[in-house]
């Protein structure tokens, strides 16, 4: 069963999810002790669902996000019921993401 959805709904919570990745940028290179990351802006962020489906990433290095969605998957195996609402994974794996 699908939920319909007003236009004006999905276009705010579309911006606002899009808002969050900003912010998560912005923060992240405003306190990064990397080199990188602070000055080359060598990063993204983006949001994803607990199945590894991108849900925002508006700006970044577009591997970044390919990587995303499996480090998401590695992420959700690992943990797997230990994750709760609200819990907020950041990720810097080579290998798994």
């Amino acid at each position: 069963m699908t939920t319909a959805i007003d236009e004006t709904t999905l276009s705010t919570v579309w911006y606002d999810m899009q808002q969050t990745c900003y912010d998560m940028r912005y923060l992240v290179e405003r306190t990064a002790q990397n080199y990188l990351m602070g000055v080359l802006h060598d990063l993204s962020t983006g949001i994803w669902d607990a199945t590894g489906r991108t849900v925002a990433v508006p700006v970044g290095i577009a591997v970044h996000f390919l990587a995303g969605s499996f480090a998401v998957k590695s992420i959700a195996a690992k943990f797997k019921d230990n994750l709760r609402p609200g819990d907020v994974i950041l990720a810097n794996d080579p290998y798994n993401g």
